[in-house]
């Protein structure tokens, strides 16, 4: 039996009320957002204005061909070599601080965590032609041991294509090494043709690049690369700002930041703010001439906040331990801050027999000798001087005398390695760019973790966000009781599969910090980095060199 259909009743009136109501304030809406939201540029403007706050570009309108030409550091340009024409097995995406495939499509990891087996992408060829087998892979991680730098772990062909490495004992960040560790050059996206001791390096495309864009055609964009080193930082923005550079790579200062942003606003440049950096500016204490109540009375002297205004006009965050919020894997916003407080840090330092016995201001031992200590400083760093006057001020206030004296940065070095100082104020990078303070991997870790010793040139610094990969700042207070609780701590967390556990264990390293101070921390400038107008596919890292990680990717904008 057919079932009868019932048509629904009309709505009433109240409801066309409202619907027309609704319809009247979308409408309205619309007609503000049309009229007052601007409309999309043609051509070349569109083009340009193609999400490239935060990097990304369309990919169908990309077009290829055309050179790009920057700027890089004195330091960074054997890392700026390695990533434009050397490769590795895996790769840190800088944009997501995760490993990816590179030149392996995949690989295993054995039950004991030991031994990693990889398999190579087939069909990659180096840039004169041959193919990349096995054979290679094992022989470039074979030939720094023969020369005495060595590598803790074996590394042999097992096939044309599948390459096994084993380490003598667990190490968490192994994968993350193997980004620091290249095969040599002919592998990478360009290829090294021009480079003159003080002329510019130039850079061809690699026509066997491996690599293939998003819509399948081969990589890279550009047809090539030339990099500047730089020394003169107000030349560099003058030749950024007038068109003469497409991207520079050096620490963008405080006081150039307004006119850089006028120049972003109004579509000459794209200025990315990139927030805190890894590195941070601190006080490096010898610990055979001081206490842990001195240090810690330091500290709580120092006003971060103002520190970070006086020195970097407000674009910095205060830091208490190595491990900035630029690194937010594994920093630690829940550590205990004191001070900033004078009368606390006089008090801290009256419980160790300092006191202010004559009245004049300034606090003197138990037998009256005033209490005076230097400060050193890299001559010819801005804002390393900057930095160590305002501590000095800082410290003035609790009644400690300090004076700041400039050296050569190799003297201040060589003070530094044979423990003659007191004190000295640089920025340190312990937490992940790697270079100066201790950061970096020890030369012998088969007592800690296996990793690699240091390589031959062609790697990159063993700097990492992971603190595994800088055991060398962590292992090196073990001659006291705290040092030794943080060394075992650190071995544990380097040895870990658990990366819950490792957390744990890395949080209570930096808790043990803190109550000692060996280096007192004080605020993490933030990084900058600049580009023209014409430059397409930017993905500025924290890390140095800021752009190259995704040279392959970078493109440029063409009428």
């Amino acid at each position: 039996m057919r079932r009868k259909l019932v048509r629904p009743p009309a709505p009433s009136s109240r409801v066309w009320t409202a619907a027309a109501a609704s319809a009247a304030i979308g409408l309205g809406v619309f007609l503000i957002w049309f009229f007052t939201t601007p409309k999309p540029a043609k051509g070349v403007e569109a083009l340009a204005k193609a999400g490239e706050r935060n990097g990304r570009a369309i990919e169908p309108a990309i077009q290829r061909g055309g050179t790009l030409t920057g700027s890089i550091r004195p330091d960074d340009r054997q890392d700026a070599i390695r990533l434009l024409t050397e490769a590795s097995l895996v790769r840190i995406n800088r944009s997501t601080d995760q490993i990816e495939p590179w030149l392996a499509e995949s690989w295993t990891v054995s039950d004991d965590n030991l031994t990693y087996t990889f398999k190579l992408r087939a069909n990659i060829l180096w840039s004169d032609g041959r193919p990349l087998v096995a054979d290679d892979v094992a022989a470039a991680f074979v030939a720094p041991r023969e020369k005495g730098a060595g590598l803790l772990f074996s590394t042999r062909a097992d096939g044309p294509l599948q390459v096994e490495m084993t380490f003598p004992a667990p190490f968490a960040p192994a994968l993350r090494l193997l980004d620091k560790l290249s095969l040599p050059p002919g592998l990478g996206p360009f290829v090294l043709k021009s480079s003159t001791p003080g002329a510019p390096m130039v850079f061809e495309r690699n026509p066997r690049y491996w690599r293939n864009a998003p819509d399948g055609k081969p990589l890279p964009y550009l047809d090539g690369l030339t990099l500047t080193v730089v020394t003169d930082q107000d030349a560099e923005l003058k030749q950024l700002l007038s068109g003469q550079l497409d991207f520079v790579q050096t620490e963008i200062r405080p006081e150039d930041y307004s006119a850089l942003d006028r120049a972003d606003q109004s579509g000459k440049i794209r200025l990315y703010d990139l927030e805190a950096g890894l590195d941070a500016d601190a006080l490096w204490m010898n610990l055979a001439r001081n206490n842990d109540d001195f240090r810690l009375a330091i500290s709580a002297a120092v006003n971060r906040r103002a520190f970070c205004d006086a020195v970097y006009l407000g674009a910095c965050d205060p830091v208490w331990s190595p491990i900035t919020p630029g690194n937010p894997a594994w920093f630690n916003p829940d550590l205990p801050a004191v001070g900033p407080d004078p009368s606390l840090a006089r008090a801290m330092l009256a419980g160790i027999g300092l006191q202010d016995r004559n009245g004049d201001g300034l606090l003197d031992d138990e037998q009256g000798r005033t209490v005076h200590f230097t400060i050193l400083v890299a001559s010819g760093s801005t804002r390393d001087g900057l930095g160590a006057r305002f501590v000095r001020d800082e410290l003035r206030k609790a009644g400690l005398a300090t004076e700041v004296t400039a050296m050569e940065p190799d003297a201040l070095n060589a003070r530094r390695a044979h423990g003659d100082y007191e004190a000295i104020f640089g920025r340190f990078a312990a937490g992940g760019a790697g270079g100066a303070g201790g950061a970096g991997l020890p030369a012998d870790l088969s007592a800690v973790a296996p990793a690699g010793a240091e390589v031959e040139a062609r790697s990159a610094k063993a700097g990492d966000t992971d603190p595994a990969m800088n055991l060398n700042f962590w292992l090196q207070w073990q001659s006291t009781s705290w040092g030794k609780q943080i060394a075992d701590l650190m071995r544990r967390q380097a040895a870990s599969a658990d990366r819950v556990q490792r957390v744990q264990m890395f949080a209570d390293v930096q808790k043990l910090y803190v109550q000692h101070m060996p280096v007192i921390f004080f605020g993490a400038p933030y990084a900058y980095v600049a580009t023209s107008a014409r430059v397409l596919n930017a993905k500025p890292s924290r890390q140095r060199p800021s752009l190259l990680w995704n040279a392959d990717m970078l493109a440029v904008l063409r009428p």
